[in-house]
């Protein structure tokens, strides 16, 4: 992975939904690459593990965070992890064009 980004040269590494994000982000931060890390989650809910670990980890790799809401934002805020180093960008979906459920189920026309 070291060698592969090192060949790449990427200004900016923007790893989403990856078994090897945490590879990538690691070995970006020893080339000191900037890391811009999507968070779509509520990372450290009490239910969630690793929470200190995962903590120490992304302060010290991640470089920017894109939350995908204000509630996400605030999460990662709240847990100490966002300054001025993020920007929210909602998803992309449009919820009024999709079919409303009934009980969790989509209903079809």
């Amino acid at each position: 992975m070291y060698q592969a980004l090192n060949a790449a040269a990427p200004d900016i590494v923007y790893p989403h939904f990856s078994s090897a994000r945490h590879l990538v982000e690691l070995a970006a931060r020893m080339q000191g690459r900037t890391v811009v890390r999507g968070e779509h989650n509520f990372a450290f809910d009490s239910f969630r593990r690793w929470k200190s670990l995962k903590k120490l980890f992304w302060r010290w790799t991640t470089s920017f965070f894109i939350p995908v809401s204000n509630a996400v934002a605030d999460h990662l805020e709240a847990n100490g992890l966002l300054r001025d180093n993020f920007q929210v960008v909602y998803d992309g979906f449009d919820f009024d064009h999709l079919p409303r459920t009934t009980r969790g189920k989509y209903r079809q026309n």
